[in-house]
């Protein structure tokens, strides 16, 4: 597996590739969304692998060390791939990415903890159970943890002036309108 990506990879060894999966899944004849959904998950895994045997380079402090004496074990029998691996974890491209990467993941304030659900799903089904303001909903739900001052902080912020705004809309409506109908006002975003 010499490749930078998966998705530089060859149609003819991703074939391949779902072949020797097929004992196990049938991944035979997949319609173009079960299709798209397998390539990003094996994009994925073949990231992840990709990564996993990079901290396993990283380990030794001479890349001539890690090549000669420490091919992985997934690897034997295919010291050509580690061979390329290492070659590659060497060139100026990777290693320039690799430190920007890095960098980039030191800069990060909020880490968010939903998982792979795409936040858009998240989003629908606040505004299912009724949310007033999913996106203050889903940032409590995805970034607010225990100890995390400035997620908390933020999202008591947000949910303050959320309860503003709902205080500013209902005293804009005349005082006999019942209040299930300036929250309907405020929902359709209606100006008076």
């Amino acid at each position: 597996m010499q490749w930078k990506s998966w998705r530089v990879m060859p149609d003819e060894i991703k074939v391949e590739v779902r072949g020797q999966l097929s004992t196990n899944y049938n991944l035979e004849d997949l319609d173009e969304e079960s299709l798209t959904y397998v390539n990003r998950l094996f994009a994925e895994r073949y990231k992840q692998w990709k990564s996993d045997l990079h901290h396993h380079f990283l380990a030794f402090d001479d890349p001539q060390v890690a090549l000669q004496e420490d091919c992985p074990k997934e690897l034997e029998g295919r010291e050509d791939s580690w061979e390329w691996l290492c070659t590659h974890f060497q060139a100026p491209e990777f290693v320039n990415k690799a430190q920007v990467n890095k960098g980039n993941r030191k800069k990060k304030t909020l880490l968010h903890h939903s998982g792979s659900r795409p936040f858009s799903y998240r989003m629908d089904a606040r505004r299912r159970e009724g949310s007033k303001f999913p996106e203050i909903d889903v940032f409590g739900d995805v970034y607010v943890r225990p100890g995390n001052e400035l997620a908390e902080s933020l999202h008591t912020t947000m949910v303050e002036r959320s309860q503003l705004v709902l205080q500013e809309s209902a005293s804009q409506l005349p005082p006999e309108t019942p209040s299930n109908l300036w929250l309907l006002h405020r929902m359709l975003d209606f100006r008076s």
